[in-house]
């Protein structure tokens, strides 16, 4: 029984790699929006604890199972994005490389995917590709304010300023909708990244185990940022055409990445003499409570130009 159980393991394993991503992606769609965050994790620990085979599979499977439940359009835009970003987080993971490299290379995978599979799609549907775009913001739009519309502390907002906001939000997220894109590949590819290798640390221990706080930016990075934000800078200066929304796009997308390294850093001085729980406590509190996100942006610009990560104790693990 052994013997036939450890001969269909990748079998097995992929089938139910399969299955979970199928139901995190049926769970995100009629649940709860924050499954999705969760979906790549399957793949990343398959293809690192069995092999590339078992994960295409895996990822053939899931594409089936989607397609069944809601339909070739929500396959085609889904699987793509997971089977890029999974497999070049899990090649990295299994390449050992630096955790900055394992978290930022993937979510520029997803994005860019995205992107591509969106144009795609609503070119082979014949559908305008701006007016698709604004159609799904004025949607998220609208959904939020109808929160706010019904929520006690925002009842005297009347209709008509409603209206004007709601237009106000849809055009500044039609400008900024890449960078919005690329945050949200970003946290995606962090948590799964992340939880990944937890469980990975228990199959294959000679990969070691990683924390966020082990992500560090080096400053040829910081250079290239750097250079990139002056350049559109300039751009936007001298009025070229799609500069200032370039500029913008960059200077958010930036922002994440310091965010990232910002609260990595303050992990790593953490690290030392307070327990993983309370160091995550303190930084939802600086994040949410506090709305001081900035705090952890000039952190992590500290952390590339000024190395302030060699300046405290860094060991192993959460």
């Amino acid at each position: 029984m052994n013997e036939m159980m450890e001969k269909y393991s990748g079998l097995l394993q992929a089938v139910a790699a399969a299955a979970l991503g199928v139901a995190l992606f049926y769970a995100q769609a009629q649940i709860l929006a924050v499954f999705g965050l969760l979906l790549l994790t399957p793949y990343i620990v398959l293809w690192v604890s069995e092999n590339a085979r078992w994960a295409v599979l895996s990822y053939l499977l899931s594409g089936l199972g989607i397609f069944l439940l809601f339909g070739a359009a929500a396959a085609l835009t889904t699987v793509p994005i997971i089977a890029g970003s999974s497999t070049c987080a899990a090649m990295l993971i299994e390449r050992k490389r630096p955790m900055w490299e394992t978290l930022l290379y993937p979510s520029f995978v997803g994005a860019g995917l995205f992107a591509l599979v969106f144009v795609l799609l609503a070119w082979a549907q014949g559908m305008h590709l701006v007016a698709e775009i604004q159609q799904e913001v004025t949607n998220v739009v609208q959904t939020l304010l109808d929160q706010i519309r019904y929520a006690e502390d925002l009842t005297y907002y009347a209709k008509g300023m409603e209206q004007v906001t709601a237009s106000a939000l849809i055009s500044r997220l039609m400008q900024i909708y890449p960078a919005l894109l690329y945050g949200a590949s970003l946290m995606m590819t962090a948590v799964n990244t992340l939880l990944a290798r937890r469980v990975l640390a228990q199959m294959r221990p000679e990969l070691g185990r990683a924390a966020l706080a082990d992500f560090c930016l080096p400053r040829k990075a910081g250079y290239v940022m750097a250079a990139v934000t002056v350049a559109l800078f300039l751009a936007k200066s001298a009025q070229i055409p799609g500069g200032e929304i370039l500029s913008m796009n960059s200077n958010i997308m930036c922002i994440a990445i310091l965010l990232l390294n910002g609260i990595a850093t303050f992990l790593a001085f953490l690290r030392p003499s307070v327990p993983p729980a309370l160091r995550g406590l303190l930084v939802a509190l600086i994040l949410i409570f506090l709305d001081a996100w900035y705090i952890f942006v000039l952190f992590g610009g500290a952390d590339i130009f000024l190395g302030l990560r060699s300046r405290t104790w860094r060991g192993k693990g959460v």
